[in-house]
Protein backbone atom coordinates (compact mmCIF):
# COMPACT_ATOMS: atom_id res chain seq x y z
CA UNK A 1 0.00 0.00 0.00
CA UNK A 2 1.67 3.29 -0.84
CA UNK A 3 0.57 6.77 -2.83
CA UNK A 4 0.26 4.44 -6.12
CA UNK A 5 -3.34 3.23 -4.53
CA UNK A 6 -6.11 3.24 -6.41
CA UNK A 7 -9.79 2.95 -5.04
CA UNK A 8 -11.10 -0.52 -5.23
CA UNK A 9 -14.27 -0.71 -7.48
CA UNK A 10 -16.55 -2.82 -5.87
CA UNK A 11 -18.04 -5.57 -7.84
CA UNK A 12 -15.38 -5.65 -10.81
CA UNK A 13 -12.02 -5.42 -7.95
CA UNK A 14 -13.50 -7.03 -4.90
CA UNK A 15 -17.31 -8.49 -4.59
CA UNK A 16 -20.14 -6.62 -4.55
CA UNK A 17 -21.07 -7.46 -0.88
CA UNK A 18 -17.83 -6.15 -0.05
CA UNK A 19 -16.89 -4.17 2.98
CA UNK A 20 -14.27 -0.89 1.22
CA UNK A 21 -12.06 1.54 3.64
CA UNK A 22 -10.43 4.18 3.71
CA UNK A 23 -6.72 4.16 4.15
CA UNK A 24 -4.23 6.94 5.22
CA UNK A 25 -0.63 7.32 4.59
CA UNK A 26 2.11 9.37 4.49
CA UNK A 27 3.14 11.13 1.00
CA UNK A 28 6.09 11.21 -0.37
CA UNK A 29 6.68 15.11 1.82
CA UNK A 30 5.29 13.38 5.09
CA UNK A 31 1.90 14.88 4.79
CA UNK A 32 -1.34 12.29 5.75
CA UNK A 33 -3.09 11.44 2.47
CA UNK A 34 -6.61 10.09 2.91
CA UNK A 35 -6.87 6.96 -0.65
CA UNK A 36 -11.11 6.61 -0.80
CA UNK A 37 -12.01 2.97 -0.95
CA UNK A 38 -8.38 1.30 -0.81
CA UNK A 39 -8.96 -1.44 1.29
CA UNK A 40 -11.27 -4.31 0.66
CA UNK A 41 -12.50 -7.00 3.27
CA UNK A 42 -14.81 -9.80 2.32
CA UNK A 43 -15.69 -13.26 3.28
CA UNK A 44 -14.98 -15.91 0.04
CA UNK A 45 -17.41 -18.52 -0.71
CA UNK A 46 -16.03 -21.93 -1.49
CA UNK A 47 -18.06 -24.88 0.43
CA UNK A 48 -18.46 -25.54 3.74
CA UNK A 49 -16.68 -23.39 6.42
CA UNK A 50 -14.90 -24.57 9.55
CA UNK A 51 -12.59 -23.28 12.10
CA UNK A 52 -9.37 -23.24 11.46
CA UNK A 53 -6.08 -21.95 13.45
CA UNK A 54 -2.22 -22.79 12.96
CA UNK A 55 0.11 -22.41 15.56
CA UNK A 56 3.05 -20.00 14.85
CA UNK A 57 6.13 -21.55 15.76
CA UNK A 58 9.58 -20.00 17.34
CA UNK A 59 10.95 -18.76 13.72
CA UNK A 60 7.80 -17.90 11.55
CA UNK A 61 6.83 -14.48 11.34
CA UNK A 62 3.08 -13.49 10.55
CA UNK A 63 2.59 -12.61 7.01
CA UNK A 64 -0.53 -10.56 5.10
CA UNK A 65 -1.82 -12.08 2.05
CA UNK A 66 -3.30 -9.69 -0.97
CA UNK A 67 -6.14 -11.92 -3.06
CA UNK A 68 -7.03 -10.04 -6.48
CA UNK A 69 -10.62 -10.59 -6.85
CA UNK A 70 -11.72 -11.58 -10.65
CA UNK A 71 -15.18 -11.85 -11.82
Amino acid sequence: MGTLTSPIVRGKDAPANSVLLDETIADYTGTPTTIPRAVAIFERYAGPEYKHQEMASPTSAPSVASWWYAG
